[in-house]
């Protein structure tokens, strides 16, 4: 039977035959699109409908206007929240990259379901999703993949706005069966677990015995590692273990001194919540999340940009970001900040700056211009978003190779950023050399490897290419 006209089936996901009857179906997703291909269903895919140019028109602009909008939120921290206010604090920035991927995402799918509505001429609109997991929160730091849970309730709002009858079909997610193959790897991680496998496989991948007979030999740096699993850091870690240094490394909630043969935890920040000084906090921060939920220039920009009232839809991830979030890192801040003074670190080092584990240690870092970023990769294009992420939380910014340390010292020079030093570290480039030049390639194979980024969900500022682009 062929669609009738006006009739639009929005499909996150894939459903039965039947229930696609008598309506265009518009496939969300690459997953879906397979599907559909597979049975020989006609469809069509939200970049039929609207040119690149379109969507990302005025972006630019939006950008400058952004940082403002970034800014007042700082303001509005600082304003509410002694300690914020006293430590000159930058909290909304701190989160810069998650919750700019948030507001964007909205913004973008705003533009992106406004344009289908109309050039397809809809009336009727049908939207199939995954019903949510039990127990499902709603948070800038949530995986990507699960954050298309604001696309429905966005593209509702949209059909309300323009007069389209809308209705949702919840399709029960398949849960995954634990069986005993699961069972037994889980016994076994608790088992590694018990007799700190981490901590021997360190011993190994570091050469600590070395720290043994290390005698140091001018003044080594003592560093808190906020990552470890990247070329540049490990080298970095192995040589300092080599010398005599200190190092302290971030896993979770937890610090652990690892510049020895044995390890040891030296501090936990987990459960800070139940320390007296966040009841004054959490009052705090409630006056913050209701004002900006109330300001015409916070809320009210978003809802602005995305043409439609979004509060809604927004609400649960800015209380969780105000509320939650920021309170372990007012909570954390000056933990750390102790522990930086007491183990006598002179450096916090990071491969980036966009994970919520990093952000307190960050801000703590800014005392004595502690921050390094060592550079986790490099491209040739442009990227705002990035230059915000991987500068502006920094003092000190290592590149991996000559061309990257040229582009980075191009790219200080825009006002949107502060002051960073740039110089060059190029272990990575080297050890990639090494395996490229020994490896064995198939020059006919051609692996495409979906990204943790949910395709369809994307910032302005940044590279740009649409969910078809493979």
């Amino acid at each position: 039977m062929d669609p009738e006209k006006g009739k639009l089936f929005f499909l996150e996901t894939f459903v039965s035959e039947k229930d696609m009857v008598g309506r265009h179906l518009v496939s969300l997703a690459p997953e879906v699109s397979c599907s559909l291909d597979d049975k020989g269903v006609r469809y069509s895919i939200p970049e039929d409908y609207y040119s690149e140019k379109e969507i990302f028109a005025g972006e630019d602009d939006y950008f400058y206007e952004q940082l403002e909008w970034f800014r007042r939120f700082d303001r509005l921290f600082k304003d509410k929240v002694a300690f914020c206010a006293k430590e000159n604090l930058s909290l909304a920035t701190a989160h810069y990259y998650r919750v700019k991927c948030l507001i964007d995402g909205l913004v973008l799918s705003s533009r992106i379901f406004s344009l289908v509505l109309e050039r397809a001429g809809a009336d009727d609109v049908l939207y199939a999703a995954l019903e949510p997991p039990e127990g499902t929160t709603q948070s800038v730091y949530l995986p990507f993949n699960e954050q298309k849970a604001v696309l429905r309730p966005l593209a509702e709002k949209i059909c309300e706005k323009r007069g389209i009858k809308f209705a949702k079909l919840d399709i029960p997610a398949q849960r995954a069966e634990t069986n005993a193959s699961v069972l037994a790897r889980q016994r076994a991680k608790d088992v590694l677990k018990m007799l700190h496998a981490k901590s021997l496989y360190r011993l190994f991948k570091y050469a600590k015995w070395n720290s043994v007979f290390a005698k140091k030999d001018g003044i080594v740096p003592a560093i808190m590692s906020l990552h470890a699993g990247s070329i540049p850091l490990d080298e970095l870690i192995k040589s300092l273990i080599k010398a005599g240094g200190k190092v302290l490394l971030k896993e979770g909630t937890s610090m652990y001194a690892v510049d020895g043969i044995f390890e040891k935890m030296i501090l936990d920040l987990a459960y800070l919540k139940q320390r007296s000084e966040a009841i004054k906090v959490e009052k705090e921060l409630e006056s913050v999340y209701e004002a900006f939920m109330g300001d015409k220039y916070l809320m009210g920009w978003v809802n602005d940009k995305c043409g439609i009232d979004v509060s809604g839809v927004l609400k649960p991830y800015i209380h969780d970001l105000v509320q939650n979030i920021s309170l372990s890192n007012i909570i954390e801040i000056p933990l750390l900040q102790d522990l930086y003074n007491k183990e006598g670190i002179d450096f916090v080092v990071a491969r980036a700056a966009s994970e919520k584990e990093t952000v307190a240690s960050l801000l703590a870092g800014a005392r004595g211009h502690k921050r390094v970023c060592l550079q986790h990769s490099s491209g040739a294009y442009d990227s705002k978003r990035n230059d915000v992420i991987e500068f502006l939380p920094f003092d000190h910014y290592f590149t991996i190779h000559s061309e990257a340390e040229e582009q980075a010292r191009a790219i200080m020079k825009n006002d949107y950023l502060g002051s960073c030093n740039i110089y060059q570290a190029p272990y990575q480039m080297k050890a990639i050399h090494k395996r490229w030049a020994s490896a064995k390639r198939d020059n006919n194979l051609v692996i495409y490897i979906p990204t943790k980024l949910f395709l369809g969900y994307r910032t302005f500022n940044s590279y740009l290419y649409n969910v078809t682009w493979y």
